[in-house]
């Protein structure tokens, strides 16, 4: 049976940084080297504790992960 052995984890939180000319301007901050094991609800905790501590309201949150396909 194939696995996916987990390399790496990583989480993009999307900030918003106003209008200009009718388009929102957004910003990328990636949070990196996460633990691979973090599930969605450690995830959310993180990205909910650390969006106050930004400049600019969070739009949305990203997950990124990576692994290897094996049998």
């Amino acid at each position: 049976m194939a696995v996916i052995n987990k390399t790496k984890s990583n989480i993009q939180m999307i900030l918003s940084l106003g209008m200009k000319d009718g388009k929102e301007i957004q910003k990328s901050v990636p949070i990196s080297n996460l633990d691979v094991n973090a599930d969605v609800d450690t995830l959310l905790a993180l990205s909910t504790a650390l969006a106050p501590l930004l400049a600019h309201p969070v739009v949305t949150t990203k997950h990124n992960a990576t692994g290897i396909l094996v049998e």
